[in-house]
């Protein structure tokens, strides 16, 4: 069974990639599987960081 996991509305930036969105983010077993344009939430107050760079990309 594969560990899957969907953040929803997250700010990602990638400077290698020219990257700055408010993106869905699916991780499948640790490798990002897919990521989609959303609509920003209204009001976004930003509780915590996550540093996501030991993802693979799949």
């Amino acid at each position: 069974m594969s560990a899957k996991t969907l953040l929803k509305s997250g700010r990602l930036v990638d400077p290698s990639q020219g990257l700055d969105e408010v993106l869905d983010l699916l991780l499948v077993d640790g490798i990002v599987a897919s990521l989609e344009r959303t609509s920003p939430p209204r009001k976004m107050q930003m509780s915590w960081i996550a540093l996501a760079s030991s993802c693979r990309r799949g």
